[in-house]
This record gives C-alpha cells, structure tokens and sequence, in this order.
C-alpha cells in the first residue's frame, strides 16, 4: 500500500507552523478536552485488532493511538506532517522501549511505503483529503 503526500500548499505550511507551535501542549489538551472521545475510539478499534492486525495511523500526532493499542496489535507505522508532534512521540517510543511502532514524518511530496504484507486497519483523525494525502 502507498500513501502519497499531495503538494504542501501555502495553507498547510501555516496548519503545520499551528502544529508544531501546540505539540508540547497536546497531550495535556487531549486529556482535558477529549479523553472520552479517544476512550471510545479506542474502544471501537479494539474491536477491529487482532496480535496479527498491521496498523497505519494518519495524523499520528504525538503517538497517543498508537501508544494505546500498541500491545495488541503487530505493527504500526504511524505518520504526520508535524516534525515536532514526531519528536515528541519518537521520544516517548525511547522512553517507553516499544519496538513495534514507527513514527515518520511526511511533509512534503512523498510515497510511504508501509512494512509488512498489508494494512489491516486504518486510522485517520481527520478527512484524509484535509490531510493532502490520496492512497494508491
């Protein structure tokens, strides 16, 4: 599977500015303003996953998905087009010795060739259109 990261446009450099700007303050966002939302998300996947389940998040952000379904799952390759988001989940990933999740950043026109054999399950925390990406 090939993810491709359309064209940065001049409105997406400035959302990705906003990103980098608010990766240090996201955690502590999602946990006051939408824990529920992502328990119940993570609740939903649970019921897609399986030990053998190879996962691509789109908009991984600071890693918070993938981090929580990491144990049961094979492997995900996690992506965002905010370096700083990346950093900080790349330095949660060292922390945390989690072997099975790798985060990428993907700004500009690129092709992400994801490992393994296939996705099984996708996640994506917004249109992946508003994202810039197409999948082939």
């Amino acid at each position: 599977m090939y993810l491709t990261k359309l064209s940065v446009t001049m409105k997406q450099k400035k959302e990705n500015q906003f990103w980098d700007s608010f990766a240090g303050k996201y955690d502590k966002f999602i946990s006051k303003y939408a824990n529920k939302t992502y328990a119940r998300s993570l609740e939903l996947m649970e019921l897609e996953l399986s030990i053998d389940s190879n996962i691509l998040e789109v908009a991984t952000g600071t890693g918070l998905i993938s981090f929580a379904i990491a144990d049961m799952v094979n492997s995900i390759s996690a992506i965002d087009y905010a370096p700083e988001m990346i950093k900080i989940a790349n330095a949660k990933l060292e922390r945390l010795n989690t072997s099975n999740i790798k985060f990428s950043v993907n700004l500009s026109d690129k092709t992400v060739t994801i490992e393994g054999d296939s996705i099984e399950v996708a996640t994506v925390t917004d249109k992946i259109e508003s994202l810039g990406y197409k999948c082939t």
